[in-house]
């Protein structure tokens, strides 16, 4: 029973949070990609910003939620409610980044793409990310090329619409 919680507590903290970057400039092909009109670039840098900073807190009680997990998985005698609520708070502090996340990406798609053009762009990303799964069990049985065996897109070359 001690390895099984151990196994959780170390998946749930290794792939429960992304790593905090410092934002970057918009992408010039996703920008081109989207048919973003000017100023439209900088106010997703903002909103994603404004969730990035949001989120800071989160992601800091989680890191702690997980050193105190940690700490409690080498025990000498490891409390099991203990660890069921640290693991608890957890997941309710990913849910909390979660809806901050998508609360960030609804303003995006309500208020910052203008168009039903570039709505439907994102949405084509958001189905092309569904697939990869499938991709990925593709190339394993040999029925795709790699994207190393096709020529990569160069920078005038924009990725193809849906």
């Amino acid at each position: 029973m001690r390895h099984l919680i151990l196994a959780l507590a170390i998946s749930m903290t290794a792939f429960g949070q992304a790593p905090e970057t410092e934002p970057l400039g918009f992408p010039p092909h996703l920008e081109r990609y989207l048919m973003l009109e000017p100023g439209q670039a900088d106010l997703i840098v903002a909103e994603n910003e404004e969730f990035r900073l949001a989120a800071r807190p989160l992601r800091e009680e989680l890191k702690e939620l997980g050193r105190r997990l940690n700490e409690e998985t080498k025990a000498e005698e490891p409390n099991a409610a203990t660890l069921g609520l640290l693991l608890v708070d957890m997941e309710m502090t990913r849910r909390d980044i979660e809806e901050l996340r998508e609360s960030m990406q609804r303003a995006v798609v309500e208020d910052i793409l203008t168009t039903d053009e570039q709505r439907g762009r994102l949405a084509a990303l958001e189905r092309a990310r569904r697939l990869m799964p499938l991709y990925d069990m593709a190339h394993r049985w040999s029925l795709v090329d790699t994207p190393k065996q096709k020529r990569r897109q160069g920078p005038e070359e924009e990725p193809p619409a849906e």
